[in-house]
């Protein structure tokens, strides 16, 4: 149990604060009732877990923020309300809280609001497995420096704690399993992102977020697409068609056209175009083109990004040279080329000599791609410079600010846009009825 001075002392730092919304926070607890989600301040969310976990606080209303990592068993789970997060592994993680040991013979929980079909769902469906990913992306990157410099500003306890949680997450990834070389890759990918921000204006050059990154940040469940926005933005896309667009239904038929290119992008199947044409459906199906200015715009952000990262990989590579390797073993066979030793004395052979003078010299390309082209280390596009590496070279593409402007989308947001029915979005655009609600 907690008693009164012990209470006090937890909750000390809510009674230095001013502000009114502290006060409530306060007088919830005073009541035995928490709060806790990700925006609420560190110490208030340690206070709670501290002050349920000695049975002071009776209630707590929680996001998913209970879901994974905080040990706060309780009596009884009560799920209110159906949302688009609560997965199977999220009810697990959350009800599996249900049953203190050591008190509680028996846990309980309680669905509220929630439809039978989905409660069954979350009851039967399996747990999904396990997998690595990749820990850095760029918007990552730019909610660091906004964390770092936050926490800067409150106290020396608070920075000293974004620091060492910034390394953590940077350093200590499941993703490194049995890569061992990628710690140190992570460190040059992330100088290049940091780079890439720069150079796009999202950062000062003292770490400060600037212009348009509080939005790129704030989108930052939409990465590639928030960047994209900001630079549409940045380039007066939006003024343009608001300022030049003769009515609002012009002006909102060419918002939508632009953020439907952008947002929940859906590709659809290389087949017939004739086969979409032919239905009979208010749908349109086949997502219109980008205007000629706008593609323009975002193939040149993407060529900025393809110079980048290929400065990057060339940088890495070349520090870090002798520790990679030859990449002479075939990837599915894992048979090495050239499986003998070569006779030296056919390299002093004038023919051989006069075939290695005139190589194209590479050193981040994959050898058995190297053979097949005659570019050495310059590539054409992202999926060229993410796919035809040096083995010992990781790259993801989904961890660039990089949207392809010549994939075929579905029409899906437009249309419903435009005629508002269901089924048509079911049976044309092929949504699953499931999906049409979100």
């Amino acid at each position: 149990r907690v008693t009164s001075d012990e209470f006090e002392e937890i909750t000390k730092f809510l009674r230095d604060k001013p502000k009114d919304n502290y006060k409530l926070l306060l007088a919830a607890l005073e009541r035995g009732i928490g709060i806790h989600h990700t925006d609420l301040p560190r110490k208030y969310l340690s206070a709670v877990e501290i002050l349920f976990r000695r049975r002071y606080l009776q209630v707590v209303i929680a996001t998913g923020t209970l879901a994974l990592g905080i040990n706060m068993p309780c009596k009884t789970t009560v799920f209110v309300g159906d949302s688009i997060s609560l997965t199977a592994l999220q009810y697990r993680q959350m009800s599996g809280r249900s049953g203190r040991r050591g008190f509680d013979p028996l846990g309980h929980v309680v669905f509220f609001g929630l439809t039978h079909t989905k409660i069954v769902r979350l009851l039967m469906s399996r747990l999904p497995k396990l997998s690595r990913h990749f820990p850095l992306t760029t918007t990552l990157t730019l909610r660091s420096f906004n964390f770092l410099n936050s926490c800067k500003t409150r106290s020396e306890d608070d920075y000293n704690y974004a620091k060492d949680t910034i390394k953590g997450l940077f350093g200590e990834s499941f993703f490194f399993l049995g890569k061992e070389y990628l710690p140190e890759q992570i460190k040059f990918q992330l100088r290049f992102s940091v780079e890439y921000l720069r150079h796009e204006s999202f950062l000062s050059p003292n770490g400060k977020l600037i212009n348009l990154s509080a939005v790129v940040s704030h989108l930052n469940y939409y990465e590639p697409s928030n960047f994209a926005f900001a630079i549409l933005f940045k380039h007066g896309v939006f003024h343009t068609i608001c300022s030049e667009s003769k009515t609002n239904e012009e002006i909102m038929n060419s918002l939508i056209l632009v953020l439907s290119h952008l947002f929940n992008r859906l590709k659809l199947r290389k087949i017939s175009g004739d086969w979409y044409k032919n239905n009979d459906t208010p749908s349109k199906i086949i997502l219109p083109p980008l205007s000629e200015n706008i593609k323009n715009i975002l193939e040149q952000h993407n060529e900025r990004i393809l110079e980048l990262y290929t400065d990057y990989v060339i940088t890495y590579a070349k520090n870090n040279a002798s520790r990679m390797g030859l990449d002479n073993i075939l990837p599915l066979s894992s048979i090495k080329v050239p499986s003998k030793n070569l006779d030296q004395n056919l390299l002093k052979d004038p023919l051989i000599s006069k075939f290695g003078s005139d190589a194209i010299s590479f050193i981040t390309r994959s050898p058995f791609i190297a053979v097949c082209s005659s570019l050495g280390d310059i590539f054409n596009n992202l999926e060229d410079l993410t796919s035809h590496l040096h083995s010992e070279i990781y790259l993801d593409l989904h961890s660039m600010p990089f949207i392809n402007t010549d994939e075929i989308l579905n029409a899906y947001i437009s249309d419903f846009f435009s005629h508002g029915h269901e089924k048509a979005l079911v049976e044309a655009n092929g949504i699953r009825r499931g999906e049409v609600w979100q």
